[in-house]
């Protein structure tokens, strides 16, 4: 029994020894692993791509035109075609600061009986009068009466300016023989005369009223 003992250990003490030494000779070599190349990366090299414009959220600006301001003209064939005709405040006999033979003919001698700072307000001043008060004229209205009648010609007027603005004495020198322009001369001065310029001393105006059909 003992005898079967011993040879029982002794066997598997063989066994262990054999197991052992195999494994330690036994050993799992592992592949080399290859030599890593380390890789390096510059900002340098790459090419910037060409930056794409961010959409503004379609927000479309808004545009603001001037009102083309656009005058009404009656719907009378006449009257608009003398309206629209700019020409027809435009006349030769129009005075003018420049034009002396005119001057004289509107006053004759008695223009050299004024003082110097009458003659020359006249002088600046007279056609500026002319141009207010035929502008007033056609704000006003060309007399309809008158248009449909053929009617046109001058007036010639005179009146006294006065260093605040005020008229006085205004009359017709020059008749037309047409009441219905007579008439409307004298309601175009009583309107037009308050765009007028002031002299420094009163002063005596005289000029032409046109009324000319085209």
């Amino acid at each position: 029994m003992l005898k079967g003992f011993v040879l029982s250990f002794l066997l598997h003490l063989f066994i262990f020894l054999l197991l052992f030494l195999s494994f330690d000779a036994l050993k799992f070599k592992l592949p080399a692993t290859q030599n890593k190349k380390k890789i390096t990366l510059s900002f340098s090299q790459f090419t910037p791509s060409q930056s794409i414009p961010i959409p503004s959220n379609n927000i479309v600006k808004k545009k603001f035109f001037k009102k083309k301001i656009v005058q009404k003209y009656p719907k009378d064939k006449l009257v608009n075609a003398l309206l629209r005709n700019p020409k027809w405040t435009r006349n030769k006999n129009q005075p003018s600061s420049r034009n002396s033979p005119l001057i004289q003919s509107l006053y004759g001698e008695v223009f050299y009986t004024f003082t110097k700072t009458q003659q020359r307000f006249i002088k600046d001043h007279l056609f500026e009068i002319y141009r207010i008060t035929q502008n007033t004229l056609v704000l006003n209205g060309y007399p309809s009466i008158a248009i449909h009648t053929r009617q046109q010609g001058t007036n010639v007027v005179s009146f006294y300016l006065y260093p605040n603005g005020d008229i006085s004495n205004l009359k017709l020198i020059k008749p037309m023989g047409y009441e219905t322009l007579d008439k409307n001369t004298i309601s175009v001065i009583q309107i037009a005369y308050k765009d007028y310029p002031h002299p420094k001393t009163k002063t005596k105006i005289i000029f032409n009223v046109n009324y000319t059909l085209y």
